[in-house]
């Protein structure tokens, strides 16, 4: 237990002092000067979402196949650690866009389909905790479909 705690530690410890050379050490870009350090919680956040929901995905086909209750919870934590790290993309990439495109959000594939798998996931995770013990067994194709379909389609657009 000390050991976790003291890893815990280092890792907030480390995430504070990258914050900071984000924000203050690295040096401004060339031509977007200071809205350019958005980059460094966009980028790593939407790369933690793929991944995030590239485990539900697997998570659940897994679940599919053994029915083991551990896999389910692989799939949920997942997809709420995607659902984080996806909000957290969603709201930077407006702030970056408007002082360097003009605008806040345009209708375009990618960032469309962004919105749309952070729109599933999140109905997903919502319908799940709203679930009583005896709906839940019912629940797990609904969620199945809900996750490939979420993950399928962002990747599809991303190619």
């Amino acid at each position: 237990m000390k050991g976790r705690i003291a890893l815990v530690l280092v890792a907030a410890a480390l995430m504070v002092f990258a914050g900071y050379a984000a924000l203050y050490v690295a040096p401004d870009e060339k031509t977007m000067h200071a809205i350019q350090r958005i980059f460094y919680f966009h980028v790593p956040s939407a790369i933690c979402s793929f991944i995030a929901f590239f485990v539900v995905f697997i998570a659940n086909f897994a679940y599919l196949g053994t029915r083991q209750p551990k896999w389910d919870w692989l799939g949920v934590a997942g997809a709420e650690v995607g659902v984080v790290c996806s909000t957290i993309v969603l709201i930077t990439g407006p702030i970056w866009a408007h002082p360097v495109w003009g605008i806040w959000w345009t209708w375009d594939a990618r960032l469309t389909s962004t919105f749309v798998m952070w729109l599933l996931y999140t109905i997903r995770s919502a319908r799940r905790c709203s679930l009583r013990s005896s709906e839940f067994s019912r629940f797990w194709t609904y969620r199945s479909f809900i996750s490939q379909t979420g993950f399928g389609e962002r990747n599809i657009l991303s190619l």
